[in-house]
């Protein structure tokens, strides 16, 4: 019963999220980051919440930038977006598949590069020496929400 609902409410939120009019913003170097409040250094990590029309979209730093944003802001409207680390492209969260790795030599900071194939996030791994772990979006959020705990 609980999982028939759960289905219902996403098929709804996917139908809802389809006819509105929700339109990515381009996220550039320097733009600020909603969480963190860091100025976006690398667009190919960023993330964006593209709201309805007329309202602002949020942009994020890194992926897990914007996980804790919406564990602290459940009730944020828009489509939840990442770039595909391949193409530069906005796409859906949740149809994205991530691998962790360093984003920043220089600091050995880590989060995740998002792809919109999953072959292209094994090859990505596999490159960048095969020690980061291929997940999607709830494992994420999941992720971030245990660490808030």
């Amino acid at each position: 019963m609980r999982a028939t609902s759960s289905l219902v409410a996403g098929l709804f939120l996917a139908v809802v999220l389809g006819c509105s009019s929700v339109t990515p913003v381009a996220i550039r170097a320097g733009d600020i980051c909603e969480q963190c409040r860091r100025a976006i250094a690398d667009t190919k990590i960023a993330s964006e919440i593209a709201p309805p029309a007329g309202r602002l979209a949020l942009k994020f730093d890194r992926v897990t930038c914007m996980a804790r944003y919406l564990a602290q802001h459940a009730e944020t409207p828009g489509a939840v977006l990442v770039t595909d680390y391949t193409t530069g492209r906005l796409i859906q969260a949740r149809s994205a598949v991530f691998v962790k790795g360093e984003i920043d030599p220089n600091t050995k900071a880590r989060d995740y590069f998002a792809f919109g194939d999953v072959k292209e996030a094994v090859a990505f791994n596999q490159k960048s020496g095969g020690g980061g772990v291929v997940v999607d979006w709830p494992a994420i959020r999941s992720q971030v929400a245990a660490a808030a705990d």
